[in-house]
């Protein structure tokens, strides 16, 4: 597994953080995401799963790089997506650390769909293994973190056309998307679909 490694050319702009104010919600989001494990690191340290919140267009907080393994985040440990070119592979982001390697997935969704104000990248593999059964994933198997398995995941919601829903990267074994219109609304989701599915 090649988790954790960035694989687009990426322009970081050092500065402040979020202000916690802004990301309070993807803060408490993510607390519990890694309380559930499915937000963390691999016995190697890598890092695995991230979170994101949509602003001003197409523009995004999103969890650094790196920072799966760390138990409690704050402000400082989130990066702000300025510009991208999903085309080009490119991403202009600012703050202290670099924006996720999975950054170009979110960027994409965001997107394809105007609705989506929320995205996070979870592991298991049981949900992951579900969604695949019952065709709940994405066609193709590119490697993660490319503009490919980007663009899949975009065109998985498009053919959905919905504000909340999740599916599974076919080609990133155990990565799993949620997506939604309000932090609610996502979380519910996702504790529903822990209680349904996961072991």
């Amino acid at each position: 597994m090649e988790e954790g490694y960035i694989k687009f050319s990426l322009f970081l702009k050092k500065g402040s953080p979020p202000k916690e104010a802004e990301i309070a919600d993807i803060l408490e989001a993510r607390q519990r995401l890694y309380d559930w494990n499915f937000i963390g690191a691999l016995p190697s340290g890598i890092g695995f799963g991230n979170i994101s919140k949509r602003f001003n267009g197409n523009q995004c907080y999103i969890s650094g790089s790196a920072t799966g393994g760390i138990e409690k985040l704050e402000s400082k440990h989130f990066s702000t997506i300025m510009d991208y070119s999903i085309k080009d592979n490119k991403i202009e982001c600012s703050g202290e650390l670099s924006a996720s390697s999975e950054s170009l997935t979110h960027l994409a969704i965001y997107e394809i769909n105007d609705k989506i104000k929320y995205i996070a990248h979870i592991h298991n593999s049981v949900i992951w293994a579900f969604l695949l059964k019952t065709n709940q994933a994405t066609e193709n198997y590119f490697n993660y973190g490319t503009p490919e398995i980007a663009m899949n995941a975009a065109e998985f919601c498009k053919k959905q056309n919905l504000s909340t829903g999740c599916f599974a990267m076919r080609g990133h074994e155990d990565g799993v998307i949620f997506y939604s219109d309000e932090m609610k609304k996502l979380m519910e989701l996702i504790e529903i679909t822990k209680e349904g599915i996961s072991e």
